[in-house]
């Protein structure tokens, strides 16, 4: 994947696990169906509160925050995927959606 995607990743229990280029760790599961999270641990409580309240506008995208054990979390549920590159194309519009969502939190 470094060489393709220019990203390091983990793979771990049927778990892939990698960073994104501003830190924040990023982790795909696929138990039943496809759930894809970015864990931000860097916010803090006000833009943790901030991006809970985004919740009803970010559902009808099929996002959500949460948080996990302190620590500000982004999840995706999408379709299950059929090949590889709608895996890879799954996870880049992952990637690029969090991002900009990350960004309008962090802006208020």
């Amino acid at each position: 994947m470094r060489d393709r995607w220019q990203v390091d990743a983990t793979l771990r229990r049927g778990t892939i696990f990698f960073e994104a280029r501003d830190l924040d760790t990023c982790v795909i599961h696929q138990p039943a169906g496809t759930h894809i999270e970015r864990r931000m641990a860097d916010a803090d409580d006000e833009t943790a509160a901030r991006a809970l309240a985004m919740n009803p506008t970010l559902c009808r995208q099929a996002f959500a925050f949460g948080v996990r054990q302190g620590v500000l979390v982004l999840h995706r549920y999408i379709t299950p995927w059929e090949t590889f590159e709608t895996c890879m194309t799954g996870v880049r519009d992952f990637l690029v959606l969090s991002e900009r969502i990350k960004h309008a939190v962090r802006k208020r």
